[in-house]
């Protein structure tokens, strides 16, 4: 299965905007999707010219986890 992201901004660890710029500069992310349920997802990016996308370091691998409490865990997570 695939997953496509698209995206205007992300916010940092900090609690700061980062703005993909213009609409027209919308950030889209294909995914292979290996593994979902409602409590996680495992994906990868797809590799040019890779045939298994598990090869390497990892690097590709995604783990999406559900946060129950997620502003709390967001708040830990900011500067102070």
């Amino acid at each position: 299965a695939k997953l496509e992201i698209s995206y205007l901004s992300m916010i940092d660890g900090t609690g700061k905007e980062i703005l993909a710029g213009k609409e027209d500069n919308v950030k889209v992310v294909e995914l292979d999707v290996w593994f979902a349920n409602e409590k996680a997802i495992v994906c990868s990016v797809p590799k040019d010219g890779e045939d298994d996308p598990l090869s390497g370091d990892g690097s590709n691998v995604l783990f999406f986890v559900a946060e129950e409490n997620l502003d709390e865990e967001l708040e830990k997570l900011r500067a102070a």
